[in-house]
C-alpha cells in the first residue's frame, strides 16, 4: 500500500495534520481500526489519538508523539517506535512483537497484556508503567528504567535486563526463568513467588528486596547484594551464592519452621517460623523453659537441642561468609 507524506515534512511541523493512506493524522484523531501498515509516521503528532485496533504493522513511528493515545489491541508488529513519546498511552492487549522501542518514553503507560515478544526496549523509560500479565519473552530491556513498574505475573522468560533499574518494581509471580539480570537494580523490588530459575543475577542489587517463596533454583547470584532481602521460603537449591553480600542460609525441616539467616543493615538476623531475632536473642529464648512462641512443656525440651545445633550452623556460616562493614568516608 503506498505511503503519502507531505513534501518537505519535518517533525517540527508536528502540530500540522498529515494524510497517510487516506487517513488524516493529527492530535486527537479517530483512527480506530485504521489500516496504516508500513506507513511513514516519522515524527507525527498523534497525541490523544484513538488508534484502537489499528493496523500499524511495520509502520515508522520514530520520534512520534503518542502521548495519551489509545492503542488498545492495535497491531504494531515490527513497528519502529524508536525515541517515540508514548507516556500515559494505552497499549492494552497490543501486539508489539519484534517492535523497536529503543529510547522510547513509556512513563506511566498502560501495557497490560501487551505482547513485547523479542521487542527492543533498550534504554526505554518504563517508569511506573503497568505491564501486568505482559509478554516480554526474550525482549531486550538492557538499561531500561522500570522503577516502580507493575510487572505482576509478567512473562520475562529469557529477557535481557542487564543494568536495568527495577527499583521498587512489582514482580510478584513474574516469570524470570533464564532471564539476564546482570548488575540490575532490584532494590526494594517485590519478587514474592517469582520464578528466577536459572536467572543471572550476577552483581545484582537485591537490597531490601522481597523474595519470599521465590524460586531461585540454579540461579547465579555471584557477588549480588542481598542485604535486608527477605528470603523466607525461597528455594535456593543449587544457587550460586559465591561472594554474595549478606549470603543467606536456609534450613528446612525444623519443627519450629523454616529457618533463614540473612544479613541486614543492623547485622545478621534469624527468622524461624513466626519468630524473628538475633542469634543472641535465640540463645536467650531457648535457655528458658517457658514463653516460647510455638511450644511449651515437653515440646520445648524436644526442640531445644535442634535449635542449639541450628545456632552452631549459623555461627559457622557467619564465620565462613564475613561481611565487610561499610565505613563513612
Amino acid at each position: 500500500m503506498p505511503t503519502i507524506t507531505p513534501a518537505g515534512y519535518s517533525p517540527k511541523q508536528a502540530d500540522e495534520s498529515m494524510i497517510i493512506n487516506g487517513f488524516e493524522v493529527k492530535p486527537d484523531a479517530d483512527l480506530s481500526g485504521a489500516d496504516l501498515r508500513e506507513a511513514n509516521l516519522y515524527g507525527a503528532n498523534l497525541a490523544g489519538a484513538n488508534l484502537t485496533g489499528a493496523n500499524l504493522t511495520g509502520a515508522n513511528l520514530t520520534g512520534a508523539n503518542l502521548t495519551g493515545a489509545n492503542l488498545a489491541d492495535a497491531d504494531l508488529h515490527e513497528a519502529n517506535l524508536t525515541s517515540a513519546d508514548l507516556h500515559e498511552a494505552n497499549f492494552t492487549g497490543a501486539n508489539l512483537h519484534i517492535a523497536k522501542l529503543t529510547d522510547a518514553t513509556l512513563y506511566n503507560a498502560n501495557l497490560t497484556s501487551a505482547d513485547f515478544t523479542r521487542a527492543n526496549l533498550r534504554a526505554a523509560n518504563l517508569r511506573a508503567a503497568n505491564l501486568r500479565v505482559a509478554n516480554l519473552y526474550s525482549a531486550n530491556l538492557h538499561g531500561a528504567d522500570l522503577r516502580e513498574a507493575n510487572l505482576r505475573v509478567a512473562n520475562l522468560y529469557a529477557a535481557n535486563l542487564t543494568d536495568a533499574n527495577l527499583y521498587a518494581a512489582n514482580l510478584t509471580s513474574a516469570n524470570l526463568h533464564n532471564t539476564n539480570l546482570y548488575a540490575a537494580n532490584l532494590t526494594d523490588a517485590n519478587l514474592i513467588g517469582a520464578d528466577l530459575t536459572r536467572a543471572n543475577l550476577h552483581s545484582a542489587n537485591l537490597r531490601d528486596a522481597n523474595l519470599r517463596d521465590a524460586n531461585l533454583r540454579d540461579a547465579n547470584l555471584y557477588a549480588a547484594n542481598l542485604t535486608d532481602a527477605n528470603l523466607i521460603g525461597a528455594d535456593l537449591y543449587n544457587t550460586n551464592l559465591t561472594d554474595t553480600i549478606g549470603q543467606p542460609l536456609t534450613i528446612h525441616g525444623l519443627a519450629s519452621g523454616s529457618t533463614t539467616l540473612s544479613y541486614t543493615s543492623t547485622g545478621w538476623q534469624l527468622t524461624i517460623g513466626c519468630w524473628k531475632g538475633t542469634l543472641d536473642e535465640l540463645r536467650e529464648l531457648i535457655a528458658k523453659n517457658e514463653d516460647w512462641p510455638e511450644a511449651k512443656g515437653e515440646e520445648i525440651t524436644r526442640r531445644r537441642p535442634i535449635l542449639q545445633a541450628a545456632i552452631a550452623l549459623c555461627e559457622a556460616h557467619i564465620n565462613t561468609y564475613p561481611v565487610e562493614e561499610e565505613t563513612e568516608s
